[in-house]
């Protein structure tokens, strides 16, 4: 799995795999004006659960990885006779074994939904809009957002009954972008978070979405176009948005050679600093720059 530069792009699926499985939903064109008012029907449904079968396997995938990294270094403390960062070491790779438990469960759950041959309202749209001009991110993956816009818990963190992740993508596409975020139909806990955003114009929309897609997640890819000044209040937010390490990744950053194991690292370190905020990172969206949101 590529993050960033190719958001999206999952390796370990054979290229005749991939245009099978996923055909529909990868091509834009069914992504229409009323494509919200279609979502309950079998068609819509096919490419709504296409979705959410890329996104579990590949953060099924980031789970693996993350958790082979932190027994390696287990390994190598148990080995070396240092063993002062073990526990918070075993702590991680609990976390990472019981995402890929719940992962691998939803992964499943799609599979079973592909079989039927008719799909009615097993998921529902809780936001969909077409910005009318190409921007500079992209994004697809599921996450699962700890509190609502107005601080109240939505996720606790251990629930199994509250893993039941949104699903967001962001899609530029030639002259528009679609933004789309949806979970399964008789999941109830994004309603405030996903009513909030529905009430926003379409900047703040977007740069909601951003935010959110940023702090809960790795697979996501900035424009080169986009690139952020360090040191100015923006970057500083992209930073501490993207893990408190400081790291800010763009699309010509993620040429210049970061590690597999530094970037599953990062990936579970945003999740770890998003669960542990006080107050979420993503209700400042407005420090999102201008630049990432524009054509």
């Amino acid at each position: 799995m590529e993050g960033r530069k190719q958001c999206g792009t999952f390796r370990l699926i054979c290229r005749a795999c991939d245009t099978k499985v996923f055909s529909k939903y990868e091509n834009f064109s069914v992504y229409t004006e009323n494509f919200e008012t279609l979502a309950p029907y079998h068609e819509e449904q096919i490419i709504l659960n296409q979705i959410a079968m890329k996104n579990s396997l590949s953060s099924l995938y980031d789970a693996l990885q993350s958790a082979s990294t932190f027994q390696d270094a287990l390994n190598y403390i148990t080995e070396n006779g240092s063993r002062h960062s073990e526990t918070p070491l075993k702590q991680y790779l609990q976390v990472s074994q019981d995402d890929a438990i719940q992962y691998n469960r939803i992964f499943k759950e799609t599979q079973k939904i592909s079989h039927k041959n008719n799909i009615h309202n097993v998921y529902r749209i809780g936001f969909y809009r077409i910005i009318p001009h190409q921007m500079q991110v992209a994004f697809q993956g599921l996450i699962l957002p700890r509190q609502d816009f107005d601080g109240s818990i939505i996720y606790d963190g251990e629930s199994e009954k509250q893993f039941n992740p949104l699903h967001v993508c962001i899609f530029p596409d030639k002259e528009r972008t679609i933004l789309l975020a949806f979970c399964k139909s008789k999941c109830v806990q994004y309603r405030s978070l996903l009513r909030t955003i529905r009430a926003m114009d379409d900047d703040d929309a977007a740069k909601a979405l951003i935010a959110l897609s940023i702090n809960y997640s790795s697979n996501f890819y900035i424009s080169d176009r986009s690139d952020i000044e360090k040191g100015t209040e923006e970057y500083k937010y992209l930073q501490h948005l993207a893990g408190d390490d400081g790291t800010y990744f763009t699309g010509f950053q993620m040429t210049a050679g970061i590690s597999t194991s530094h970037l599953c690292n990062i990936s579970k370190q945003c999740r770890i600093n998003a669960m542990t905020e006080n107050q979420p990172l993503y209700t400042q969206f407005h420090l999102i720059p201008n630049s990432f949101i524009e054509p």
